[in-house]
């Protein structure tokens, strides 16, 4: 049976912020530590070093055979007495990942949505009826937290889309700006170099005037 905690940082698992996710290779590590696994850029199992091919944790899948042993755990634990729920405690069987439940010892094969209890075949009958309780089965209950999950994921990835489009529209605004600029600054320099000849001229006339001017006079005094 997989261990209840991320063989990285040693924390248990849980549904909020440290929810398993499983690698290509099999393995099985909390979010936060492939989130830093993949940010320092190791992109390899920590484990077995198989590559990791994706830059976001989040998009490799739950690990919800995992969550779902959990659940029963924490949910055993938080009964803590027989008499409460029998659907709410749980046992492990001899043979290794077998769960049963401790009141009738036959597998768990159902999950109680009104309790929040993993329950088997027998509970559906004494202690969870359909007449006041919400019953579906292990797969059925799995099924619908990966439709949650990939619902999540589209909304995520529709959110990563429209921020790439974002930036490529802000990109070509940038360039629409940058071209403005050049021109305008073309502009200028070619005013700051009309400027430039002009008072060349100016410099120029105003040498041949004083030429024009003052020569006869300075001759006709020596």
């Amino acid at each position: 049976m997989e261990r209840l905690e991320c063989n990285v940082c040693y924390l248990r698992y849980n549904e909020a912020d440290r929810r398993p996710r499983v690698l290509p290779c099999g393995h099985s590590f909390c979010t936060p530590c492939l989130t830093a696994t993949i940010q320092k850029g190791s992109r390899t199992c920590p484990g077995c070093r198989e590559p990791i091919n994706t830059m976001s944790a989040t998009r490799l899948p739950i690990n919800f055979e995992l969550e779902s042993l959990l659940n029963l755990l924490t949910e055993a634990e938080n009964s803590g007495s027989v008499g409460q729920d029998p659907g709410m405690r749980l046992s492990v069987a001899p043979t290794v990942g077998a769960m049963s439940c401790p009141e009738h010892n036959l597998e768990v094969a159902f999950r109680c949505t009104t309790h929040k209890a993993w329950i088997c075949r027998r509970c559906t009958v004494i202690d969870h009826p359909s007449g006041t309780c919400k019953v579906v089965s292990v797969k059925e209950e799995i099924k619908i937290r990966k439709q949650e999950q990939d619902k999540t994921i589209h909304a995520e990835l529709k959110n990563y889309k429209e921020a790439i489009v974002n930036v490529e529209t802000y990109a070509k605004q940038l360039e629409v700006e940058e071209k403005k600029h050049e021109d305008i600054i073309k502009k200028l320099e070619a005013i700051i170099k009309r400027h430039r000849e002009a008072k060349d001229r100016l410099v120029e006339k105003r040498e041949s005037l004083k030429g024009a001017y003052f020569g006869p006079a300075i001759v006709g005094c020596s």
